[in-house]
């Protein structure tokens, strides 16, 4: 299994915009399955062993991530908040609503919220998908969500601070040099 580059920021990224797979390879994969009534083909079947191969593979790169036993530490990461909320099979559960904050889109219309002909069937023109696990899979989600505002706020406190600094080094640059 290939391993997640590292881009240039130093984060990992998975990639979300791969392009379902074709009708011919949905196809072969229709032939392998038991076949219905008359000799047609599984072809919802078949879709719904891709769903599950692309989820897979997602989960595999999650896993592969260095950030990802620091999320799931018992001491640091998420997972003691997760336990003292009281939900069983706590670290399925926090790892598949991580996987679901990585790749929320639809995997029906790739999140542009339009099928074929009008508005997605899967996500009703939403262009994400729901979070797993319902209501703990909610609580759970909007507990990362509130550590990932805090710190986009702290992030932009940062960066506005850091303009004034610059602002103050180059005055003093500027004294200097008189």
């Amino acid at each position: 299994m290939a391993k997640p580059k590292k881009t240039a920021s130093g984060t990992y990224r998975i990639q979300t915009n791969v392009k379902g797979v074709t009708e011919e390879q949905l196809q072969r994969v229709a032939e392998q399955l038991p076949r219905k009534s008359r000799g047609r083909l599984e072809m919802v079947g078949a879709r719904f062993a891709e769903g599950r191969w692309q989820m897979e593979r997602r989960m595999q790169i999650l896993c592969s991530l260095p950030q990802y036993s620091r999320l799931l530490d018992t001491h640091a990461g998420f997972m003691p908040w997760v336990l003292a909320q009281g939900i069983k099979n706590a670290r399925a559960k926090l790892t598949d609503v991580l996987l679901w904050w990585c790749d929320c889109k639809c995997p029906g219309c790739g999140g542009v919220k339009l099928g074929k002909m009008a508005i997605c069937e899967t996500c009703k023109g939403f262009g994400t998908r729901e979070v797993p696990h319902e209501a703990e899979g909610m609580l759970i989600s909007e507990h990362i969500g509130e550590h990932v505002d805090r710190a986009r706020c702290s992030t932009i406190a940062a960066l506005k601070l850091m303009k004034g600094l610059k602002v103050v080094a180059a005055q003093a640059v500027s004294l200097a040099r008189h």
